[in-house]
């Protein structure tokens, strides 16, 4: 068993329900983990050029470059990524492009030992002081800020599935808690996982990575819920705080939690605007 310390000052122990700091990538490797994260956040971007082979092609050169480097970081967050813009060209509704191309990136893990034994970042982690007093505050804050956002934008919700008339209000709130929970666990296996796990291979397992995974995070929410500039810095944020939920807690069930309660409230928003009245 071994201890590290990260720049951030947690104490890190490399035992099977915690998270081990990946091997250190190179800076032009570090560049490569820049240009995966793009090619990740664009795969939820409008508009056909972000859905050609040229992307996919981008990011299999890229993961036969980390594996030719051993970087198996870099491969993880290549390979996630194709996947990821392969899954969203198909028209699905969200999560499903997600959990897709997480089923299919487990399925190639699993065969691959190399990628198998360095996927270090699904651990359950611990619940420690710090995060027991952030995670109130990681719940509250989303959620004022979706409020608030939603309020003061009033986006348009006809592209989002209206209220289901019909069923009972217990099969809603059972729906929107199944739905919160899977939501939160594809994209915090994406982000906070996969792409973490790249961006601290590539920066360490400090701020640096916390900020850039959370500037495409942010990104990637062009389009989403929140969206616009303002949202996806509200996105951003969001991960932002997530990331030091991970890197604290040092796994991802409590990053998780609190991805959890702010789903539910943007279901809730977009079920109660889109009830009959």
């Amino acid at each position: 068993m071994t201890t590290a310390t990260t720049p951030l000052g947690i104490s890190e122990t490399a035992t099977p329900r915690t998270l081990a700091a990946p091997p250190k990538d190179s800076w032009p490797g570090a560049a490569l983990t820049i240009l995966s994260l793009a090619l990740a956040a664009s795969s939820m971007f409008d508009g056909p050029a972000w859905k050609t082979p040229s992307t996919l092609f981008a990011l299999a050169a890229l993961a036969v470059v980390g594996a030719a480097q051993r970087a198996w970081s870099r491969v993880h967050l290549a390979l996630a990524a194709g996947l990821l813009a392969g899954a969203c060209t198909f028209g699905w509704i969200w999560p499903l492009p997600g959990a897709a191309a997480l089923a299919a990136y487990a399925l190639i893990v699993l065969a691959v030992p190399p990628l198998r034994r360095s996927a270090t970042w699904l651990r359950r982690g611990v619940f420690d002081r710090a995060s027991v007093r952030f995670l109130p505050a990681a719940i509250i804050l989303p959620a004022v800020g979706l409020v608030g956002w939603f309020l003061l934008f009033r986006p348009e919700l006809a592209s989002y599935q209206v209220y289901p008339e019909g069923f009972p209000l217990f099969v809603i709130v059972l729906g929107v808690i199944v739905f919160a929970m899977a939501n939160a666990a594809v994209e915090e296996a994406l982000w906070r996982g996969i792409a973490m796990q790249s961006t601290d291979a590539a920066f360490g397992a400090g701020w640096v990575s916390l900020v850039v995974q959370a500037i495409a995070f942010g990104a990637w929410h062009a389009h989403g819920f929140p969206g616009g500039p303002v949202g996806m810095g509200l996105a951003a944020i969001f991960a932002g705080m997530m990331g030091y939920l991970r890197m604290r807690s040092r796994g991802m069930l409590v990053p998780w939690m609190a991805h959890v309660c702010a789903d539910a409230v943007i279901l809730t928003i977009i079920l109660v605007h889109t009830a009959p009245r």
